[in-house]
């Protein structure tokens, strides 16, 4: 009996691993860049620890960067995606093999970041309004 409860309990744990083992979460959607409100949010999360701010034309600065690194590269859009994190630009940079590109790459990587730091003038706007409706 012994032997039988063992048998029972082995066979109903190996059913239930290949059970768990099949069950698989699926992957969630990639978010919508294109949407500027989720580009904004993306843009600013990914890249908290240097405080950018998204607008416009520092997005469409930085995608013309990114379409310059990926030529480099001989990247396309659909091998290899940019989740909108700007440290993924400088890893691309860093496989760039002809030195002067590279420095050319990173030096605008930093005129980039410089920019993007700048607030724009619709947030100030905003924290003002926000401190008038607080009093």
């Amino acid at each position: 009996m012994i032997t039988d409860a063992k048998h029972k309990h082995r066979f109903i744990t190996e059913i239930l691993n290949d059970v768990i083992g099949e069950v698989r979460t699926p992957t969630p959607p990639l978010p919508d860049l294109e949407d500027p409100i989720v580009c904004k949010r993306e843009f600013e999360e990914k890249n908290a620890k240097y405080n950018l701010y998204y607008t416009p034309i520092v997005m469409n600065l930085y995608r013309h960067f990114q379409a310059m690194i990926y030529e480099e590269l001989h990247l396309t859009h659909e091998t290899t995606y940019w989740d909108l994190n700007v440290d993924f630009l400088v890893e691309l940079i860093n496989r760039v093999r002809e030195n002067h590109v590279r420095e050319n790459l990173e030096r605008r990587w930093n005129d980039l970041l410089i920019l993007a730091k700048k607030k724009p003038l619709d947030r100030y706007n905003d924290e003002f309004v926000n401190n008038i409706n607080k009093k």
